[in-house]
């Protein structure tokens, strides 16, 4: 079974923000010398419990100090963003780290909506245009042609090269669309007793059920 670690950079008690993204870039590193298969990282704004905002800059942190972890965002926010733009982040990851990029898309905000609107003042809108998002990052990222009838199917993404990102989509808790059904994910969530401000991260673990397509859940300390 391949072990995955979906992260949200969690703030602890008594530290700052930016530290808890640090911590992530730490737990990546320890995560592929235990020999975790993957290392998912999410999307939430504006929230006062994580710190990972922006998981396409953090990837590419982590990409540049791993050397065989595979390395994804679980997920992307399309409404947020342009579709090519979020191609051509992950087509420079893919050039960071060929072969180690995974892209999973989302729709949900991972905020609420006046931060919604910040982020995109066509938030309301945004939303009706996710499966044509999704077809454009797709083709996009991987080099293959859009639709003949599309307005901007002439403009390319670059970097282009032989590897490109694996793209799906995720779920709350993410799990990763590409993982096969023996693959299980450890999500840490932050500590937030007052009593323990040294304690260390937890994780839930993951695991699909062979049985039922529902997913069985329990606590796990950090590895």
């Amino acid at each position: 079974m391949k072990f995955s670690v979906l992260d949200q950079s969690p703030i602890r008690t008594n530290i700052l923000p930016d530290q808890a993204i640090r911590e992530s870039i730490a737990l990546a590193r320890a995560c592929e010398g235990f020999g975790y298969h993957r290392y998912w990282l999410s999307e939430h704004h504006s929230s006062g419990s994580v710190a990972g905002s922006a998981p396409e800059v953090l990837a590419a942190a982590i990409a540049s100090q791993t050397s065989r972890i595979r390395v994804g965002a679980a997920g992307i926010m399309l409404p947020h963003y342009a579709a090519l733009k979020v191609a051509e982040q992950f087509r420079v990851l893919e050039a960071i780290a060929p072969g180690r990029i995974d892209l999973g898309l989302g729709r949900a905000p991972g905020s609420d909506g006046r931060t919604a609107l910040a982020l995109n003042p066509n938030a309301r809108q945004a939303a009706d245009m996710f499966p044509a998002q999704v077809r454009d990052v797709m083709a996009w990222s991987s080099g293959q042609a859009l639709p003949v009838d599309h307005p901007f199917r002439a403009v390319t993404c670059e970097p282009r090269g032989p590897h490109a990102p694996k793209s799906g989509f995720s779920a709350a808790p993410p799990m990763a669309p590409s993982s096969p059904p023996g693959s299980a994910c450890l999500t840490p969530s932050p500590i937030s007793s007052p009593t323990a401000p040294g304690r260390r991260r937890r994780c839930t673990l993951i695991i699909p059920s062979s049985s039922s397509p529902a997913r069985k859940r329990r606590r796990a300390a950090p590895r």
